[in-house]
């Protein structure tokens, strides 16, 4: 009996807890350390340092609103807590609010000016809300005080493109600058014959227009006519560039020196994963995936490797791989969908019910659980979702699967209206 009653003390000691939760936090644990930090918080009710270790550990659980509302407590019992600034900015950006992490962010970032973390936070933070000149003056700094990061360089060179296409869009539709800058993207893309009538276009617009006869020179240098590229070449005064032309073409100068440096480091989780997002974005699941995955193997202690492994596996329709990942790393909502997706209805209905229970407005979980009910011959219980699900349904495929649902029941005339709508919006949305 003695015994026990030591262990009680021992299990509701702050220091004990304490204890644990670093350990459980160091060991990846964050659910147990939020449980912990928790607990702790009924004995030292609104302790400011132990409501900063709650709010760490659910951002690092990927819990980021209930970082938010943790770290904004802390913000308000002890204001000097500057790392909570730094968690919160976070946390906003993951729930893709950067209107409401710049604040808490600079004031990190005023406070720990040469802070990497908080100023790659920041540089995010600015790239999100288009404040591309103030992204660049962080990266800059960071490229010279953390030059192997590869989130720097790809922030940089990303930076300097979408600076560059903000100039390009101020200018005049048709203008010699216009022209001059849309014949540069196309002489990139190897469409030779569309950059030479915009180079002629800006050269006509304004005959001394810098670079167009160098370029043109160049272009015919590429189709293999050397004897108009000698004469272009000729009629280039090289003059320097300035205006808005010179900034715009300076800043992609800067962003290839930017990519080319960030091609130059050597292999890390990070630039592993700065590729694999890239062709996510382009649709190359399978890249994405075997990068994904050697970003896991480098780094096997961090989780979100392996999930997005398991994503873009999916999206690539590797299903045999992906299902036990997804199981693994218990995402109810993606498991659904590639069970739904992998022709085993039956199966995906446990996993997308458990969601719906926890996170009933979760965006497209209606659609995927109307599907499965529907596919698992079950319309009656289907129906309800798929109504819900068809206020967010652009290319009608909700539309296609309540027609079905309404000829399972019998009810004929809302199917055929239901199966119209689906028709009509399929040919707004075709390809033309």
């Amino acid at each position: 009996m003695r015994l026990l009653v030591l262990l009680f003390l021992q299990a509701a000691d702050p220091g004990a807890l304490s204890q644990q939760a670093k350990t459980a936090m160091a060991a990846g644990r964050f659910d147990e350390a939020i449980g912990l930090y928790s607990q702790i918080l009924k004995s030292l009710p609104g302790h400011p340092g132990i409501l900063l270790n709650l709010c760490l550990a659910n951002h690092s659980a990927g819990h980021y609103a209930e970082a938010v509302k943790q770290c904004g407590l802390t913000l308000q019992k002890d204001p000097k807590m500057t790392p909570a600034n730094l968690f919160l900015g976070a946390a906003e950006l993951k729930l893709d609010r950067p209107e409401r992490a710049v604040q808490p962010l600079e004031r990190y970032h005023a406070a720990q000016p040469n802070q990497p973390v908080g100023q790659l936070e920041l540089a995010t933070a600015y790239m999100m809300l288009a404040r591309f000149g103030d992204a660049i003056k962080l990266y800059d700094a960071l490229a010279i005080n953390t030059p192997n990061d590869p989130r720097v360089f790809h922030g940089l060179g990303r930076a300097h493109v979408d600076l560059s296409r903000q100039i390009y869009a101020r200018l005049t539709p048709g203008s010699a600058p216009w022209a001059a800058l849309l014949a540069r993207t196309k002489f990139e893309d190897q469409q030779y014959k569309a950059a030479a009538e915009l180079y002629r276009q800006a050269l006509k617009m304004q005959p001394d227009f810098p670079g167009a006869h160098a370029a043109l020179a160049e272009i015919y240098r590429q189709t293999n006519e050397p004897a108009l590229a000698e004469a272009e070449a000729k009629l280039e005064k090289n003059v320097p560039p300035s205006g808005a032309f010179a900034e715009a073409i300076g800043h992609s100068a800067k962003a290839l020196e930017a990519f080319q440096r960030l091609e130059a480091l050597p292999p890390s989780p990070e630039l592993y994963d700065i590729k694999a997002e890239a062709a996510s974005m382009k649709g190359q699941h399978a890249d994405a995936a075997a990068n994904f995955k050697k970003a896991f193997e480098m780094k096997p202690n961090e989780a979100r490797y392996e999930r997005k492994y398991a994503l873009s596996l999916s999206a690539n329709r590797d299903f045999e791989i992906a299902i036990p990942l997804l199981k693994k790393h218990a995402m109810p909502f993606e498991l659904g969908a590639a069970l739904l997706e992998s022709g085993d209805a039956q199966s995906a209905l446990a996993p997308l019910q458990a969601e719906f229970k926890k996170n009933p407005v979760k965006p497209g979980l209606r659609g995927l659980l109307g599907r499965a009910l529907l596919a698992a011959e079950q319309p009656a219980a289907a129906l309800p979702h798929l109504i819900a699900a068809k206020a967010n349904d652009p290319d009608g495929a909700i539309q296609l699967q309540l027609s079905r649902a309404y000829q399972r029941l019998g009810r004929a005339a809302e199917a055929a209206e239901a199966l119209k709508v689906y028709q009509s919006r399929q040919a707004a949305t075709a390809p033309r």
